[in-house]
Parts: structure tokens; C-alpha cells; sequence
């Protein structure tokens, strides 16, 4: 290849620059946000913990029979208990669906695997079946009241009993504190979505950062007023769009005084940074309508 054809290439390239950390902060959080907002992830987190205590419990209650302890037998009520439950909320939640659906949604309850089944419908949005009597939602909460009552906090009570009057080992204390983990992260979580309206479920908790949040409204908001409101906000949290602020707002801010829109009160006109404004006389104007009505209502 020749000299002269090589020259241009290094000259257009880019400079070999390690990333920064913010750079490596919002990548990070970016991927965060493709996978899915908390609310979301706090359900597969939930059903991962269904699983482990589970397991932890099969656990347990082999090593129970080891020891001839009758623990194992209270651990194994619980669970059949849960399973009986739920195979009650199945039977009223599909009773209206056909057959071969309710053998499904039974097999699913009696081969454990309910918890993740709800969560992935949750998570995916899929719409009611037909004849279906209950949201994806509403039966995943009534399968986690059924697992929470029934089966988790009586099982912390049993291992915690089983733990004190036995010998303290690695596996029994890593299963207690899956149990007590397990029922302390459903209760919180069911609370917290129960409480939550359903609109705000999914923005009651996020990955997107205040900076994110202010530069994603002032970007995709078509209201003026919402717009402004970026100025509102601490400087630091816009400074990457500011000269895109300040554009928009050169381009506008002759109409709005002009026209004297209602939306465009003093509070407002408050907002507005002096330093952004580029022509002098506007500025005065802004100012001197503010001071005069400050002055009338004096």
C-alpha cells in the first residue's frame, strides 16, 4: 500500500483513549436498561430465590432423615401444603379455561417450577388468556401469598427451631438464611407491588440515572412547558445537552414573550438562566416583565 494512501487513514482514525469511568458507568447502566427495569428483575430475582429454597429444603430434609429428626416430616407438610394451595388457586383461576390449560398450570405448580412460570408472564406481558378469571399478575400474587404463608415462614420456624436444638452445620445455616431471605424478599416485593399503582409499577424503580431521566424528557417531550422544566433541575444533570437547551431555547423565547402565553408565567420566566439567553434585549425584557408584575402585586 502506499505512503499516500496510508497518511489520510491515520489521519482520520481515532485516538487509542481509555475509556472513562463515567463512559463505563453509563455504558453499564445502558445494558441494564436493555435487560429490563427493577421491578422486573426483582421478579426473576424472586423466582431464582423460589427455586434455592426449594432446594435448600429438599436439602434439609434428607439431612433431617439422616439424623431422625422429625423436622423433616413438618418441612415436607409445608410443601405438599403450598402445592395443595396452589393447585387451588390454579383450579379457580382456569376453572372457565379448557381442560388440557389446567393440567398444565397443575403440572407446573406440582413440578415447582409456578414461580418462574409467573414471573416470565409477568415480565413478558402476555395478555389474559381466554377464560382466564385473573391477570398474570394477580395469579402470581396469590401463588406468592400461598408460598410466603404457608411454606416459607413456617419453614423458617422449623429450621430455626431445628437449628437450635441440633448440630449447627454449614448446609443448615445456609438454608435458614436462604428461608429467611427468601420470605423477607417475597414480602417486600409483593407489598411493594401491591401498593404501587399499576401505571407506576415499572417507573416506581429504575436503572436510568436523574441525568438520564432530565436529558431522556427534555429529548423526547413535545410539551414546551415539561421542556423548560430541564432548567429546574441542578445544572450538572443537563450540562451534556446544554447547548442543545440553549438553542432551543434562543429559538423560542421571542415568541413565548411575544405571545404571552399562560404557561409562561413568572415562575417559569424563573427558571430561565441568564447565561443562556444570547440576545441582551430579551433578557431585559424577561426581566423587566417579571419585575413589574412583582411590583403590581406589591
Amino acid at each position: 500500500m502506499s505512503s499516500s494512501k496510508i497518511q489520510p487513514a491515520l489521519a482520520g482514525a481515532a485516538p487509542n483513549r481509555r475509556p472513562s469511568m463515567g463512559g463505563v458507568r453509563r455504558s453499564f447502566t445502558a445494558q441494564l436498561n436493555k435487560f429490563g427495569n427493577l421491578p422486573n428483575l426483582a421478579l426473576i430475582m424472586g423466582a431464582a430465590m423460589s427455586f434455592s429454597d426449594l432446594a435448600f429444603d429438599m436439602v434439609m430434609i434428607i439431612e433431617y432423615f439422616r439424623y431422625s429428626i422429625a423436622s423433616a416430616y413438618a418441612t415436607i407438610g409445608t410443601i405438599i401444603l403450598s402445592l395443595f394451595f396452589q393447585c387451588c388457586v390454579v383450579l379457580v383461576a382456569h376453572r372457565m379455561r379448557k381442560k388440557r390449560y389446567i393440567f398444565r398450570e397443575l403440572l407446573y405448580v406440582v413440578t415447582c417450577v409456578k414461580p418462574g412460570v409467573d414471573a416470565y408472564r409477568v415480565v413478558t406481558k402476555q395478555p389474559l388468556p381466554v377464560g382466564a378469571m385473573v391477570t398474570a399478575h394477580e395469579e402470581m400474587m396469590y401463588h406468592r401469598g400461598v408460598e410466603l404463608f404457608i411454606e416459607c415462614v413456617p419453614g423458617c420456624l422449623i429450621q430455626a427451631i431445628a437449628y437450635v436444638n441440633t448440630q449447627q452445620t454449614t448446609v443448615a445455616t445456609l438454608s435458614l438464611l436462604s428461608s429467611i431471605l427468601t420470605a423477607a424478599f417475597i414480602s417486600a416485593s409483593t407489598t411493594i407491588e401491591k401498593d404501587a399503582k399499576p401505571k407506576y409499577r415499572e417507573t416506581f424503580m429504575s436503572f436510568k440515572t436523574g441525568s438520564q431521566h432530565v436529558i431522556g424528557t427534555f429529548r423526547t417531550a413535545t410539551n414546551e412547558r415539561v421542556k423548560i422544566g430541564v432548567m429546574n433541575n441542578h445544572r450538572s444533570l443537563w450540562k451534556e445537552i446544554e447547548e442543545d437547551v440553549r438553542v432551543w431555547l434562543n429559538e423560542n423565547l421571542e415568541k413565548w414573550i411575544e405571545e404571552e402565553q399562560e404557561w409562561f408565567n413568572d415562575s417559569v420566566k424563573a427558571m430561565v438562566l441568564d447565561d443562556l439567553v444570547d440576545d441582551p434585549s430579551l433578557l431585559k425584557v424577561l426581566k423587566n416583565q417579571t419585575f413589574m408584575r412583582l411590583s403590581e402585586g406589591e
